[in-house]
């Protein structure tokens, strides 16, 4: 664990998939590296952090979307950089994520899917894509196709591809 940010750069991969855990690690190691900044610099990159903070996938004004660019310039593209320079997607799972952090990174141009699987029957039922309207913060998408998703009485998840069942 101690060296999967090394890994990571040094793979430089496109997409991988990972638990919420280790993108709150990365996150507050950046955090951590922005406290350090001093004057100018520091007040650049939590006006970054809080511009980020207030991004939504929809509906914003072309004004926040040029300030956006300003800070994936002057902030954000260190942050892919960290993360090798080429990721283009992280699909979390395994737990839920923040969606204050899928916002953040979403902003940073670091695309994050959230999906939701049974480990007894399949490693995916749902994820988010990133088609419009594909997700929405907080949330693991629609049910891939071909699976279909029960809720039993009990309130137990059934899950099972549609050719099975």
């Amino acid at each position: 664990m101690g060296t999967i940010a090394d890994n990571i750069r040094e793979v430089k991969p496109e997409i991988f998939t990972t638990v919420p855990r280790l993108l709150e690690k990365v996150y507050d190691k950046i955090i951590a590296k922005g406290m350090l900044l001093k004057g100018f610099k520091k007040a650049v990159f939590f006006w970054a952090v809080s511009l980020a903070n207030h991004y939504e996938l929809d509906g914003k004004s072309w004004f926040y979307h040029a300030q956006l660019r300003l800070a994936d310039r002057l902030v954000f593209t260190k942050w892919r950089d960290a993360l090798g320079g080429k990721v283009r997607v992280i699909v979390s799972g395994g737990a839920a994520l923040q969606p204050r952090l899928a916002k953040i990174f979403t902003a940073a141009g670091i695309e994050i899917l959230e999906g939701y699987g049974l480990t007894e029957t399949s490693p995916v039922i749902a994820v988010n894509t990133l088609e419009k309207g594909g997700r929405k913060f907080g949330t693991v998408g629609k049910p891939l196709k071909n699976v279909e998703v029960r809720i039993a009485d009990d309130g137990e998840i059934l899950a099972r591809d549609q050719i099975s069942w």
